[in-house]
């Protein structure tokens, strides 16, 4: 196996008939999957595995879901939301003297490029300060009570 792109995240639009929704990145396990429906109004629901949705395509570069197990397809003006979100655990364990698997090997590899692409994806829309920038170095926003009623804003 290998990990051939750093896509992690596909959005697709509602069409009122379209129940098949395509993902283009690996995965190796279905639980590994997050999807989330926006609904018309801009409203986010996270949707649950073999409730709302069924997965295939594991272990594969590309795969799909199903979406809705039943009822009414996705309707005009909702979004799906599918992107690969693991648990950070390192489930793999490798025995002094033991057998050399190179598919073992190769799965903890993949998974370690996957934990990144997933915290690279989540970085992307974070708030950032550019790196030439020596004022940036703590960007820490006050606590919650501290912030009520104001406005993230900047200054000379």
């Amino acid at each position: 196996m290998t990990i051939s792109t750093t896509t992690t995240k596909n959005q697709h639009n509602g069409n009122a008939s379209a129940t098949t929704f395509a993902y283009n990145f690996k995965i190796l396990d279905q639980t590994h999957l997050e999807v989330i429906k926006t609904n018309s109004s801009g409203v986010d629901s996270t949707l649950s595995l073999t409730t709302h949705y069924t997965v295939t395509g594991v272990g594969a570069d590309t795969g799909s879901i199903t979406y809705p197990v039943s009822g009414t397809p996705l309707a005009v003006g909702e979004k799906i939301t599918i992107r690969r979100k693991q648990d950070f655990l390192q489930a793999t364990d490798l025995q002094n003297q033991g057998g050399f698997f190179a598919e073992v090997h190769e799965t903890a590899f993949d998974k370690q490029a996957m934990f990144a692409l997933q915290n690279q994806e989540e970085l992307d829309r974070t708030l950032r300060g550019p790196v030439t920038d020596p004022t940036s170095s703590d960007m820490t926003l006050p606590n919650k009570d501290t912030r009520k009623g104001t406005v993230l804003g900047f200054n000379a």
